[in-house]
């Protein structure tokens, strides 16, 4: 189950921003787990494994992650280990591509009509890949590959050099990658976009 929420930041500075940023993660943590669990956030341990990926102490079998990118705060809860990324479409560093990309990948990037936000799709899939296996920044993102030749907007698939399944979906400026390790990949149909 996928949730994705805007909020307004502005007029924020950078320590107010983060304390927001969290606040605003753990209530659309709250709400999730009330709607798909009927569990309590505040009767729940939130421990922190070896690379800092959060889980419940008390509900091993519940795993969620938190992505914040400008004004969204994106969560998805899972049965398998779950990571979320939601990234703004910016202006690409020169050489990241070939430094974190593949053939396949690059050949995506270069193609596409918009190289930024191909390179920030492929660059959001795979830190929700990291973030799935609990590894943080330690673990090499051009290790990981993805395939999205046909990509137009939504699109969910298997991982092609790895175990489990991915989910993206272009929000405009942003870009949503989540990435499921098992095999199932039930958050796929289970997106949720809360306005209010």
């Amino acid at each position: 189950m996928i949730y994705v929420k805007k909020y307004n930041y502005s007029g924020l500075i950078r320590g107010e921003l983060k304390k927001a940023e969290s606040a605003n993660g753990r209530q659309l943590l709250r709400y999730a787990l009330q709607q798909e669990y009927g569990a309590d956030l505040e009767t729940l341990v939130i421990k922190e494994g070896e690379y800092g990926k959060p889980y419940f102490e008390q509900r091993r079998e519940i795993h969620f992650n938190i992505s914040h990118s400008g004004e969204y705060v994106a969560l998805v809860l899972s049965d398998n280990e779950v990571g979320i990324d939601i990234q703004q479409v910016r202006p690409v560093r020169g050489g990241l591509v070939e430094k974190l990309c593949d053939e396949n990948e690059r050949k995506f990037v270069y193609a596409s009509d918009n190289a930024e936000k191909a390179f920030i799709t492929l660059w959001a899939l795979k830190e929700s890949y990291i973030k799935a296996i609990g590894k943080g920044m330690s673990f090499p993102m051009d290790k990981i590959n993805f395939r999205l030749e046909n990509f137009s907007g939504e699109l969910h698939g298997r991982i092609s050099n790895r175990e489990g399944m991915y989910y993206v979906k272009d929000l405009g400026d942003y870009m949503l990658a989540v990435c499921d390790i098992g095999e199932s990949g039930n958050f796929i149909a289970q997106y949720n976009e809360i306005i209010e």
